[in-house]
């Protein structure tokens, strides 16, 4: 268990990666902001692709086989993507993408699994280590902003992804434990469609609002006047809050419901996001950013912690679809906040997309969601 959380903290670093190096590695290759979007739209194309991936490899072989070729291929990835051109890093995007689409869900699947009568605190706790990779990325990023520092730090990021998989598969896993747990929380089919519904939109929300969100506040602060090394580090202050929050959540769970947790995050995250929306200085939006951080830190646990309950024996599976929902979040409001900059000339208003996504989730979690996983 240990392996899987220090595997991924890697795993934070790796899968947020373009959001702080977007503005290198679009000077690198003249893009436009359309151009840039597509980066993101490879990366969760490719997680796609791992999410359906693991539908066939978890179950017949193992968590170790998905967590184990999900770190070789973002190796791969990213090996590749420190010296290749454009269009051809849209290629090692995507590769790497697929790891990731191979290692989240195995990984939170694996813990849920785990310690199955405390899932939201232990999922909670995963994250939290996911949170470290990603808090610390973007000063790495902000160290090697030079093209050729970010080509050694893409071959240092390649390394340790290897290094994870050798680990992997050099320790003995114990078997899927599919067949042999309970059949999950509901009594007919059309509760359980239900709940797949609500949390696949759920899904497609939050995993496109934060990537479009997160993914494009580096670039957005550079734009507002902040200097080059302090805008890359704007994703810190999201991921810092997001860390001392979900170390937290165990403690918070202990006096408040998971659904009031949930619904309360996500309001505060939509007030943050209406703070850089309407940001005119670095300060400000740095504060909203880390509202936003607090505000998204338990939400998405939670909502993985709903998933597990309602589908019991069915777990994993319900995992790689939900994520497979959610990386078509990923793939294409990234995309669509770049395409709105180019089109209307201000990122500002690409950027009210991801914000509108955030007021939808709360309304639907608060209004869909079936009280009995709740």
């Amino acid at each position: 268990m240990s392996l899987v959380h220090a595997a991924f903290v890697i795993n934070g670093a790796v899968t947020t990666f373009l959001a702080p190096a977007l503005p290198v590695l679009a000077a690198r290759w003249s893009l436009s902001d359309a151009q840039a979007g597509r980066l993101f739209t490879a990366q969760f194309l490719g997680s796609i692709t791992g999410n359906l991936i693991s539908l066939w490899l978890t179950p017949r072989y193992g968590f170790r086989a998905a967590l184990g070729c999900g770190y070789l291929a973002i190796a791969a990835g990213f090996a590749a993507l420190s010296f290749a051109p454009w269009p051809l890093a849209l290629a090692c995007t995507l590769l790497f993408g697929i790891g990731v689409g191979l290692t989240i869900p195995a990984s939170n699947v694996f813990i849920a699994e785990s310690r199955a009568t405390h899932a939201g605190a232990a999922l909670n706790l995963l994250n939290f280590s996911w949170t470290l990779g990603a808090i610390v990325c973007p000063w790495v990023v902000a160290a090697f902003r030079s093209e050729d520092g970010a080509s050694w730090l893409l071959r240092g990021l390649a390394l340790t992804c290897a290094l994870a998989a050798a680990s992997i598969f050099a320790i003995a896993w114990p078997a899927p434990a599919h067949g042999t747990r309970e059949r999950g929380s509901f009594d007919s089919i059309p509760h359980a469609m239900h709940l797949l519904v609500v949390l696949g939109a759920l899904f497609f929300l939050y995993i496109g609002t934060e990537a479009a969100l997160i993914g494009w506040i580096s670039t957005f602060g550079e734009r507002l006047g902040g200097a080059a090394a302090a805008a890359v580090a704007l994703p810190s202050f999201f991921w810092a809050a997001v860390l001392l929050t979900r170390l937290a959540a165990p403690m918070l769970l202990a006096r408040i419901s998971e659904p009031a947790l949930a619904r309360i995050g996500l309001a505060v995250a939509t007030a943050g996001t209406v703070m850089v929306l309407t940001a005119r200085n670095y300060p400000v939006m740095a504060v909203g950013i880390t509202l936003v951080g607090f505000g998204l830190a338990p939400v998405f646990p939670l909502f993985l912690a709903v998933m597990y309950r309602g589908f019991g024996a069915s777990a994993a599976r319900a995992a790689s679809l939900l994520y497979i929902v959610g990386g078509l979040g990923g793939a294409s409001l990234p995309w669509l906040v770049g395409v709105a900059s180019t089109r209307l000339g201000s990122l500002t208003s690409g950027l009210v997309l991801p914000g509108a996504c955030m007021a939808l989730m709360l309304a639907l979690h608060a209004t869909s969601l079936p009280k009995k996983t709740s």
